[in-house]
C-alpha cells in the first residue's frame, strides 16, 4: 500500500514557483525606421497670389512666407484681404506628407477665431503653391507663386 501511495504521489504534477522557471526568450521584433524625407523642393521664402472661396465666391490677394523648420515641417504665415479692404493674418504649420523630385505634398490645420478649424492639403513645386482648404462653412483654394 505504501508503494502504491508513493507511486501515486510521484505521478501528481509538481507545483513549481514562477521564479524557478526560465522565461522563454522573447521573439525579436523587427526594427522599423522611417525613411527620412529629403524633399527636392524647398518652399522657404516669400510667395504671392490669390485666395478663392468656392463656397461664397469671395476672393482676394494673398501673400505667404514659408520658413523651413525641419525636413518635415514648414511654418507658413499668410496675409491677405477679405472684401478687398479687411486685412487678415494667420499662421499654420504645414507637414510634409510626401515628395517626389518635382513636388512637395503638405497638409496641416489651424483654428481661426470666429471661423473654426481649417484643414489644408497642398502641392508645391519650385515656383507654385496650390492648396485646397476646407472648414465647416467654407472651402476654397490658395494659388501662390514664388516672388
Amino acid at each position: 500500500m505504501r508503494l502504491l501511495l508513493i507511486f501515486c504521489l510521484a505521478a501528481l504534477p509538481v507545483a513549481v514557483r514562477a521564479d524557478e522557471v526560465a522565461a522563454p526568450a522573447p521573439m525579436p521584433l523587427p526594427t522599423v525606421v522611417p525613411a527620412p524625407v529629403s524633399p527636392s523642393v524647398d518652399m522657404s521664402g516669400n510667395w504671392s497670389g490669390t485666395w478663392l472661396s468656392q463656397s461664397s465666391g469671395h476672393k482676394g490677394p494673398l501673400n505667404g512666407t514659408f520658413t523651413k523648420i525641419d525636413d518635415n515641417t514648414y511654418a507658413a504665415k499668410f496675409r491677405g484681404r477679405f472684401f478687398a479692404v479687411i486685412p487678415f493674418r494667420y499662421s499654420v504649420n504645414l507637414n510634409v506628407v510626401g515628395s517626389d523630385p518635382d513636388h512637395l505634398y503638405l497638409s496641416g490645420s489651424s483654428r481661426l477665431p470666429l471661423f473654426g478649424t481649417f484643414q489644408y492639403s497642398a502641392v508645391a513645386t519650385p515656383t507654385d503653391f496650390k492648396a485646397d482648404y476646407t472648414a465647416k462653412r467654407d472651402r476654397g483654394q490658395f494659388n501662390l507663386q514664388r516672388r
